[in-house]
């Protein structure tokens, strides 16, 4: 499962994967009478949560299994326990034979984070 803070963790990451055969991904702040802080929204959830998927994830707090994460855009992929290690392993091979610096890879990441950079 990843909820609240570590539904927050696993969006910060540029690449999700998430186990299909169990567990959730979801905030439930609400289901507490919390507030999710303005700050997480403006640097994490909104640069990784679709806008169309926004007030379901966090307003109502719905549980989407791995399957509903891919089909809402949350996450990149959903396998089962039994095939996740070889696909990290098979994106990390496929990570490692491009020809990209730490200075590349930070730029890009800038770029493509460019909104939430500027409001840090």
């Amino acid at each position: 499962h990843a909820f609240a803070g570590g539904a927050l963790l696993a969006l910060s990451f540029d690449y999700r994967i998430m186990r299909s055969d169990r567990g959730y991904i979801c905030f439930n702040e609400i289901d507490i009478g919390m507030q999710i802080p303005e700050p997480f929204y403006d640097l994490v959830i909104s640069a990784r949560v679709p806008v169309s998927v926004m007030t379901e994830f966090t307003a109502i707090g719905t549980q989407f299994t791995a399957e509903e994460a891919v089909t809402r855009g949350i996450i990149q992929k959903a396998v089962h326990l039994d095939h996740l290690k070889a696909t990290v392993d098979e994106l990390a091979i496929k990570l490692s034979k491009k020809f990209i610096t730490r200075a590349m890879l930070k730029e890009t990441r800038l770029l493509i984070h460019r909104e939430q950079v500027s409001k840090v």
